[in-house]
């Protein structure tokens, strides 16, 4: 069983991650037999004994969430997002499990989060991610939380202490799909509307008159629901 111990110090949030009786983070199968947990060697912390400035997760604490499956089943979970390792972590008989990002799963629900499974290129490699849902319908908008993690440093000169390992969140990546399309990262408005089949001179005045930016989440919403009503 993993414990998860975190203490707020002014404005920073410290987590200590610690593993109870030396127990490791569980991986294997899981949530449904026909779907592959996710084998890894690594825990669910970077470091399970130091101090770490920070955390990985959307939000620290497991919440009740839903897989749901393509096959058409859906199994109910107490459930947490990690952003930085881009897994869904869950609770089973006591036990911290792993579910990777597999393309059998349709979405996860946590809480009013709705994550959705899909693949995208990252760092010149296609893979499989967990997305969160903004907007549906004949143009899908998603988001890709990104988190960075920094190594502890040794003291610097004239430095009595070292500088912890630490959590920071970058800003989120836009990405759209039309139908059963490919999904495509938000670089700029232009191309967006330019990949629409129709109603494109209708979108485009739209994001003129509101000054839709690619970088913000809420204009990017309104365009895509914009669209989705024509």
């Amino acid at each position: 069983m993993l414990v998860r111990i975190g203490s707020i110090i002014g404005t920073v949030w410290l987590s200590v991650i610690s593993v109870a009786v030396s127990q490791p983070a569980t991986s294997g199968r899981g949530i449904d037999d026909h779907l592959l947990i996710k084998e890894s060697e690594k825990s669910l912390g970077e470091n399970t004994t130091a101090e770490v400035i920070g955390t990985p997760y959307l939000n620290d604490t497991f919440a009740k969430g839903e897989v749901y499956f393509h096959k058409g089943n859906s199994t109910i979970v107490q459930a947490r997002y990690n952003i930085y390792s881009d897994w869904i972590e869950y609770l089973q008989n006591n036990q911290t499990l792993v579910l990777d990002p597999d393309q059998r799963i349709s979405k996860v629900r946590i809480e009013d989060q709705i994550l959705v499974v899909d693949k995208y290129q990252s760092r010149g490699k296609i893979k499989h991610g967990y997305f969160t849902l903004l907007d549906s319908g004949k143009l899908m908008l998603l988001s890709k939380k990104i988190v960075t993690y920094r190594e502890p440093q040794a003291p610097k000169a004239l430095e009595s202490a070292a500088t912890p390992a630490k959590y920071t969140r970058a800003p989120d990546q836009f990405y759209y799909k039309i139908g059963n399309g490919e999904l495509k990262k938000v670089d700029n408005i232009k191309e967006l509307i330019a990949d629409l089949a129709e109603n494109t001179d209708a979108v485009k005045e739209f994001g003129k008159r509101e000054k839709i930016s690619p970088r913000k989440e809420e204009g990017l919403v309104k365009l895509v629901q914009f669209y989705n009503t024509l």
